[in-house]
């Protein structure tokens, strides 16, 4: 809901984990605009977007903030073999129905996503799964982040000004 901060005693000590499922979830977290989410944890293997909210081109987005936060999204932990190509082929499916997916995507004014450590799966559709997405941000920080995945993992910022982007570690990229 808006206005509510999510938060745990550190992301060491507070995790959620979501279970496995078939047709997966469009988001973890999902929320349209002012609210945080900090020193939390958050694990799932068959997954859509991490935390989504509302998109940079509606008027009352942003004023999100995720601190210190810990994404762990692999939709193949635990998959090997056949099944592993099965679930390659189901990825492509979904994101190609769904477009980009991201492990946090979000727009707007005074967004702010620092100290985070994401990592996400990607299937082999090029951009299918992002590590960030940020949709015509205006007064932005993303500061101090780690965002690993597979190659194809990237950072997207459509647009926008103002934004304070420094200090992030971005691996696994195109």
């Amino acid at each position: 809901p808006r206005f509510t901060v999510l938060r745990g005693k550190s992301r060491e000590l507070v995790s959620l984990q979501w279970p496995d499922r078939e047709e997966p979830l469009d988001a973890l977290i999902r929320g349209s605009n002012s609210f945080a989410v900090e020193e939390v944890t958050l694990y799932a293997n068959n997954h859509m977007h991490g935390m989504l909210a509302d998109r940079g081109h509606r008027k009352d987005a942003g004023n999100v903030r995720i601190r210190r936060v810990r994404i762990r999204l692999d939709r193949f932990l635990g998959v090997t073999g056949r099944r592993f190509e099965d679930w390659q082929a189901e990825a492509d499916r979904r994101a190609t129905q769904k477009g980009r997916v991201a492990a946090i995507q979000l727009g707007g004014e005074n967004i702010e996503i620092s100290d985070c450590d994401i990592y996400t799966s990607s299937a082999y559709t090029w951009g299918s799964t992002l590590g960030l997405i940020v949709d015509r941000g205006r007064g932005c920080v993303i500061a101090r982040n780690r965002i690993d995945g597979p190659p194809r993992t990237a950072v997207i910022i459509k647009g926008g000004r103002g934004f304070i982007v420094e200090d992030n570690d971005i691996k696994g990229g195109c």
